[in-house]
């Protein structure tokens, strides 16, 4: 995966990526390793040494374990940036969106005595993800939101797209981003090489797509 680079103007030149794609494709590894100084909001710490240590010393990983957590984080964030304000090769990746949401609907239901969540209860845990989204979105940085894909079959075609929590809400966050695309594995013709990893940015009616 490489992160496409855009002259914006100063007032509006950060890039804000949401790249989603199947598990173990490659988005976390391959974030750290085109990245030249991440910060990591890592919701999977194991990910921390088995696929970012390795490949980028220059990565900082704020480990995101609840709501607090990453709220925290984006505070921190922010004063980090007025400390000393972000390059170009800085960008803040939210790894993943869909584990945090599933973190936001553990703690309401932990709050409510591990009842069923209620219809109010699932529009406050997607409300909480959007917001969270749009923090990220105008923090001082280039931001990355990494999630996994959900497929799903409607007459017989077969459709990808985030997985979120909500059912609008992957096309709200995609609107918040100036880039929205697919992560994927490609085979090659030669059988005996590695399958490449490649991009969707073009508009494909059974992808959720944003390219430039």
């Amino acid at each position: 995966m490489r992160i496409p680079a855009k002259k914006l103007s100063q007032e509006n030149r950060r890039v804000k990526f949401l790249v989603y794609g199947a598990s173990g494709v490659g988005k976390t590894v391959s974030a750290a390793a085109t990245i030249p100084k991440p910060i990591f909001l890592l919701t999977e710490l194991q990910a921390a040494s088995q696929s970012i240590a390795p490949l980028n010393p220059e990565a900082e990983i704020f480990p995101i374990q609840s709501i607090n957590d990453m709220r925290a984080a984006i505070n921190e964030l922010h004063v980090m940036a007025q400390d000393s304000p972000p390059d170009d090769d800085t960008w803040v990746v939210l790894d993943s969106i869909s584990d945090f949401g599933e973190m936001v609907k553990y703690e309401i239901r932990q709050g409510k005595g591990d009842k069923p969540l209620t219809i109010g209860d699932w529009g406050v845990a997607i409300d909480t993800v959007m917001l969270i989204a749009r923090m990220i979105r105008d923090l001082p940085y280039h931001a990355l939101i990494l999630a996994r894909v959900k497929e799903n079959f409607q007459d017989n075609v077969l459709f990808h797209r985030p997985e979120v929590i909500g059912q609008d809400t992957a096309q709200n966050i995609s609107a918040l981003m100036t880039l929205t695309g697919y992560f994927y594995l490609a085979q090659t013709e030669e059988k005996e090489k590695q399958p490449k990893r490649l991009l969707l940015l073009q508009s494909d009616a059974t992808y959720l797509t944003k390219g430039h």
